[in-house]
């Protein structure tokens, strides 16, 4: 299964994934953002993160939350 998540995000701010949990019907994403050094304008870009699951794993999930941090 794959679970394709778009956001706008600037260049200062790199986004990566740190868990996936399935509770329930629930699957939960968490991400966290890190700040990346230099210096960067404030320009917005449409990023694209294709995540990978294995089907059998969310049989029963009908709902995604994605938490930031």
């Amino acid at each position: 299964m794959l679970i394709i998540y778009s956001f706008e995000r600037g260049h200062s701010r790199e986004t990566r994934i740190t868990g996936i949990s399935v509770n329930g019907e629930q699957l939960t994403v968490n991400a966290r953002y890190n700040n990346k050094k230099g210096t960067f304008t404030d320009e917005a870009f449409i990023w694209l993160m294709l995540i990978e699951v294995n089907k059998a794993d969310i049989v029963d999930v009908n709902a995604i939350q994605i938490n930031h941090k």
